[in-house]
């Protein structure tokens, strides 16, 4: 297993990259990274706490300048208030005040 960062302190953000192929493949990966000005990455909302909810999630979203629109749907794998699906996906890249469309559980 081969791994390596990168870390933007200005920014307060790291990268981690892993492999279990080579040093070059982690390499590769870690130097495709770019800042991009005026723009948004939709974050992953399982980072944000154990069991997340739709709530603390839109908190997260609007903290980056995004914008939430919520549905809901049942699902007997989560609780209510749970995030069942988020779009478009976190990774994604947006325009300041885009809207993130939050599936929850009720």
């Amino acid at each position: 297993m081969c791994s390596g960062a990168v870390g933007i302190p200005s920014l307060q953000v790291w990268f981690h990259a892993e492999s279990t192929t080579s040093a070059d493949e982690v390499d590769r990966i870690l130097t495709r990274i770019e800042i991009v000005r005026n723009q948004v990455g939709v974050p992953s909302y399982q980072s944000q706490v154990t069991r997340p909810t739709g709530v603390a999630y839109a908190k997260a979203l609007e903290q980056l300048g995004l914008k939430t629109r919520f549905l809901t749907r049942t699902s007997q794998n989560y609780r209510a208030g749970e995030i069942f699906a988020v779009s478009p996906r976190p990774g994604t890249v947006l325009a300041p005040g885009a809207t993130v469309t939050v599936t929850v559980v009720r």
